[in-house]
C-alpha cells in the first residue's frame, strides 16, 4: 500500500503532460499498477494537480541567502569555549625520551584562558603510570576559532617499551 501511495505522490507531481485520467489495478501477483489507459479490471484514481516544488535561487539571490559556511566564510561559533585537539604527535627520542607535540582549536564562542594539555603515559602490561603532567598551550589563551600548539620532552624508562598516550585539554 505504501508504494502505491509513494508512486500515486509521483504521479500527482509529474509534469502536466500526464493530468489525463489515470488508472488504478491489481495483477495476479498482488502488484499494483497504474496507468493512463484503462485495463481489465482498472478503475479510475482521483488526482490532484499539485503547485510546482519551489525553485532554488541562483547567483546573487543565492549567495545574500545562502548561510556563510555554504558561502566559504565560517560560521561564528557561539556558546562556551570549547578547546580540541586538532593534531597531535609523540616521537621517540631513544634512550627513554619521548616528543610531544600538536595543535589545539577553539570551537566554542567565547575566549578559553590558560590553555594546556594534560598527557597521561602508560605502559599497557602492567598498567604502570609512566607520565602524568601539564603541557603549556602557546598562546595560552585562544580566542573563538583560534589556535594553539603545544610541544615538550619527556625522559622517563618507562619510554623505552610501548606506551599508550592519552591527551586531554584544559582551561579556565
Amino acid at each position: 500500500m505504501g508504494y502505491a501511495c509513494l508512486l500515486l505522490v509521483a504521479l500527482g507531481l509529474a509534469t502536466p503532460a500526464l493530468a489525463g485520467d489515470v488508472y488504478r489495478w491489481v495483477d495476479a501477483n498482488g502488484v499494483v499498477h497504474f496507468a493512463d489507459v484503462p485495463s481489465a479490471g482498472a478503475r479510475q484514481v482521483q488526482t490532484q494537480s499539485m503547485p510546482p516544488p519551489p525553485t532554488r535561487p541562483t547567483g546573487e539571490a543565492a549567495a545574500a541567502d545562502a548561510p556563510a559556511a555554504e558561502a566559504g566564510t565560517p560560521v561564528p561559533a557561539t556558546g562556551p569555549a570549547r578547546v580540541v585537539v586538532t593534531r597531535q604527535n609523540e616521537e621517540s627520542l631513544g634512550s627513554g625520551s619521548h616528543g610531544y607535540r600538536g595543535a589545539v582549536k577553539n570551537e566554542g564562542g567565547t575566549a578559553a584562558h590558560d590553555v594546556a594539555i594534560t598527557i597521561r603515559v602508560v605502559e599497557p602490561q602492567q598498567g604502570q603510570e609512566c607520565l602524568n603532567d601539564e603541557i603549556a598551550v602557546e598562546p595560552s589563551t585562544l580566542g573563538p576559532g583560534e589556535t594553539g600548539v603545544f610541544s615538550a620532552n619527556f625522559n622517563n624508562p618507562c619510554f623505552a617499551g610501548t606506551t599508550q598516550t592519552a591527551y586531554e585539554v584544559v582551561w579556565d
